[in-house]
Parts: structure tokens; C-alpha cells; sequence
């Protein structure tokens, strides 16, 4: 797998809170915190006002064209990406190469009045639910505990060279696939991710995700999708640990790097 940079693209998007992006080239990229893969297109006015329609729709396509492109670098875990889901051949492939069509426009500006960029994005979740679904490990909802004192787990990986993948399985130093897709529920995988990432834990999407009394956990290593981690706070215990894991209130925090 080639070097990823983790930092914010240049210009061609617009500001937003601190998250986790991935570059794919510089007209596209993979939003880890959003879940989204994201792209632009541009497309040159010529003159007159019917060009300016034209135009639109020219940068339209043009972002399109990328998004499909970098739809190819998502990277499930370490044995599936995208290009191997396709080359499956079965309803889930044809369901995701359908979805994969599909694209929303988030932004149409002018450029100096002479050029017409579009961004375009498409959510992940909606791309990939077929598949998520059913590497679910447990059937149908799962339930917290009534005396539940953590509400979800924080992994701190700012000190690590982890590359986000969609399915992360977490080890502690004696249970191995201590957190990973095995444990979680098939309901829950209708709506949204087992995983998110970010770089800071006040972000508001981390605390939607995770709930307002998280445990934290500590990253030690890593290889390519996994990481060991160790608690910083009282251990969860297994009941809780299943009912954070069932539902997908885990994330990952990383660091940007310049």
C-alpha cells in the first residue's frame, strides 16, 4: 500500500473543523471522520450566460469521473478493498457498483468568475452497508447494560503511523480481536460504522458517536489494520465492552502530519 498523507488538500475544499483526510490525488480525497469519499471538477467559462449552465454541469461530471475514481482507494481491511468486493460477482458487488454511481453536490462556486468548481461526495456507509451487513458478526440489536458506567471507547493512535481502513480489529495485550466486526450487530450495521476516526476527542461528531462517558485506551503498536491498545481508565467490563462494540461506538484518534 502506497504512503498516505493525512492533512488538509490544498485550497480546492472548503474549511471545516479538524478531521481525518486521506488524499487520493489532488482532486479527490477520503473523509475518515465524515466517512465520505469527496471529489472536485472544474470546467472554464467561455463568454455568455448560457455557457455558465454548461459549465456547471461540465465540472459536474468531471467531479464524478473523480469520485469514481477514488471510490477504489477505500481499503476495508487487510485482505479487502474495494476492487475486491467488485470482483466478487454476486448481488453485494452489483448492489455497490449500482450505489457507486450515485453522487451528491455539496458546493458549486466561481472562480474568478472564469471557472466552475463542483464538489461532489458520496457517504461511504451508503456505499459499503451490503457488505458491513454481513460481515456483522451477531444477529439482530444489541442491548446496554442498565448499570453501563462507559458509553463507548476513545483510541488514542495520535503516535502511530496507522492508515484508517474501515474495519479495524483492536487487541489488548491478552485478548486478541478484543474489538473488531465479529461483535458487531447486524442491525446496527444498517445505519452506520462500527469505526470513526478523528484528531480530537472534542469533536462533536466524536461525542455523538461515542456518548458522553467514553473509556479511553492508549495505542502501543500496530500493523497494517490492527491495533494493540491498553486502558487508561478502570477496565470495561464484558457486558459493556459487547454492548459498545455491538452498537459502534468506538473511535480512533489520529494525528495530522504537515
Amino acid at each position: 500500500m502506497s504512503y498516505l498523507l493525512f492533512a488538509y488538500l490544498p485550497l480546492v475544499f472548503a474549511t471545516e473543523p479538524s478531521v481525518v483526510l486521506e488524499s487520493v490525488t489532488a482532486s479527490s480525497r477520503l473523509d475518515w471522520t465524515s466517512m465520505r469519499v469527496e471529489a472536485i471538477g472544474k470546467s472554464k467559462v467561455v463568454s455568455n450566460s448560457a455557457d455558465y449552465s454548461k459549465a456547471e454541469l461540465r465540472s459536474m461530471d468531471m467531479a464524478r469521473k473523480n469520485l469514481q475514481n477514488a471510490v477504489y482507494s477505500i481499503e476495508l481491511d487487510s485482505e479487502v478493498n474495494y476492487q475486491h468486493l467488485l470482483n466478487r460477482n454476486d448481488s453485494v458487488s452489483r448492489n455497490i457498483e449500482s450505489i457507486a454511481k450515485r453522487y451528491e453536490v455539496s458546493d458549486v462556486i466561481y472562480v474568478n468568475g472564469s471557472v466552475v468548481e463542483s464538489t461532489v461526495f458520496l457517504e461511504m456507509h451508503e456505499l459499503l452497508r451490503p457488505y458491513i451487513i454481513e460481515r456483522a458478526g451477531v444477529e439482530g440489536r444489541v442491548s446496554t447494560p442498565k448499570r453501563s458506567e462507559y458509553s463507548g471507547v476513545i483510541i488514542d493512535a495520535r503516535s502511530l503511523d496507522f492508515a484508517p481502513v474501515v474495519l479495524p480489529t483492536i487487541h489488548t495485550n491478552s485478548t486478541e480481536n478484543w474489538l473488531s466486526v465479529d461483535d458487531f450487530s447486524s442491525y446496527t450495521a444498517q445505519s452506520r460504522f462500527p469505526f470513526m476516526y478523528a484528531t480530537d476527542a472534542t469533536n462533536p461528531a466524536v461525542i455523538s458517536k461515542v456518548g458522553r462517558n467514553p473509556a479511553l485506551f492508549m495505542a502501543d503498536s500496530t500493523t497494517f489494520d490492527t491495533l494493540t491498545v491498553h486502558s487508561l481508565d478502570k477496565p470495561i467490563t464484558e457486558s459493556e465492552r459487547k454492548a459498545i462494540m455491538g452498537n459502534g461506538r468506538v473511535v480512533i484518534l489520529l494525528s495530522h502530519k504537515p
